[in-house]
This record gives C-alpha cells, sequence and structure tokens, in this order.
C-alpha cells in the first residue's frame, strides 16, 4: 500500500483542529479549533486564511450551498 502524502497548509496554532471540509467550488479549506472555540478557513488558491470566534465548542462544520456556516 502507498503511504498517503500530506502537505501543512496553515502555521496558525491550533489547540484541537478537527473537521476538516474542503469546499471544490471555492477551493476553501475549513476547520475547527474545538477547544479554541474558532472555525478557520483558507482559500487554497490565493492561500488567505480568516478565524472566526465562536462563544462555544465547535465539533463538527455544515456549509450550506451559500457557504454559509
Amino acid at each position: 500500500m502507498k503511504m498517503q502524502e500530506f502537505e501543512v497548509v496553515s502555521d496558525k496554532p491550533c489547540i484541537i483542529a478537527e473537521a476538516p471540509l474542503w469546499v471544490e467550488k471555492t477551493n476553501t479549506l475549513w476547520w475547527a479549533d474545538i477547544n479554541g472555540k474558532r472555525i478557520h478557513y483558507m482559500n487554497l488558491d490565493t492561500g488567505k486564511e480568516r478565524a472566526i470566534v465562536v462563544p462555544e465548542q465547535v465539533g463538527c462544520l455544515v456549509l450550506d450551498e451559500s457557504e454559509r456556516i
């Protein structure tokens, strides 16, 4: 079996990074920092990354067709 190769896309620290979600239409990667109470997202074409502070821990992410959380 061939080993899968991985690439680090963000050097921003997370306490517990989980729930990666890739949106093909916008080539955007989303993930949750559960204990850090943040939702991160990065456009993989531009490398632009943002984080949204949320009031509680996030265990998973779901986006609608308009990319609303």
